[in-house]
């Protein structure tokens, strides 16, 4: 059972044993060796979990990494956060967020860099490219959204360089920008603006912007 003690990190600390907090606030640099269940959990400095978390709320506004699996009800990654895998009712990214593993959610949004090596599987998928991004294959089972950031005179010349790369993306109602992949396949799908899609399957309705290229549809 979580205790109501409060841990705050300001130097450099390593914990070896299993950590049951109601609070942990890391305002320097921290290393823990074993599990860690917390109601929240707040990255200010830097942190590496080299074992699994479970967390009422997950906050990373600094640099962490997790080697085992993160189990949360909010995650808010607004620094660099590397993880191996994630189970979360919702997960909001802007800053760099990089899973090497699995993550199921219920509500996802991203507007920073994304790299998902494997499966994205969420009710709701909101992702903003605003740097190169790529994830394996993604299954949004109400919606799935993927629009560029909308550029200046400033910065076209990085347009080119801003796109979703994936293998797969599945869901009832997708619309997507500025997005390569192999496979989609949805009930309503619209492809906006820049896009390169191998083939397309959908069920009621399909628009294709004349700026994308899409090399197969089937009804189905």
């Amino acid at each position: 059972m979580i205790n109501s003690q409060k841990l705050k990190i300001l130097g450099n600390d390593h914990f070896k044993e299993r950590q049951e907090v109601a609070e942990i606030l890391i305002n320097g640099t921290a290393t823990f060796h074993n599990q860690v269940l917390a109601d929240s959990f707040d990255i200010l400095g830097r942190c590496r979990i080299k074992d699994s978390i479970e967390v009422g709320q997950f906050v990373n506004r600094g640099s962490c990494s997790v080697d085992g699996k993160l189990t949360c009800e909010d995650l808010q990654n607004i620094g660099q956060g590397t993880y191996e895998i994630i189970n979360a009712d919702r997960i909001n990214s802007s800053g760099s967020l990089v899973v090497n593993g699995a993550v199921q959610c219920q509500s996802f949004r991203s507007t920073g860099f994304l790299k998902l090596n494997e499966v994205l599987v969420g009710e709701q998928v909101s992702i903003k490219v605003s740097a190169p991004s790529k994830v394996c294959e993604i299954i949004g089972k109400e919606t799935v959204e993927i629009k560029s950031v909308r550029t200046t005179l400033l910065n076209v010349i990085s347009l080119v360089r801003r796109k979703m790369i994936a293998e797969s993306i599945k869901g009832d109602n997708i619309y997507l920008e500025n997005t390569e992949a192999v496979h989609v396949s949805g009930g309503i799908v619209e492809i906006g603006e820049n896009c390169k899609i191998n083939e397309v399957f959908y069920r009621h309705d399909l628009k294709v912007h004349p700026k994308s290229f899409v090399g197969k549809t089937t009804k189905i």
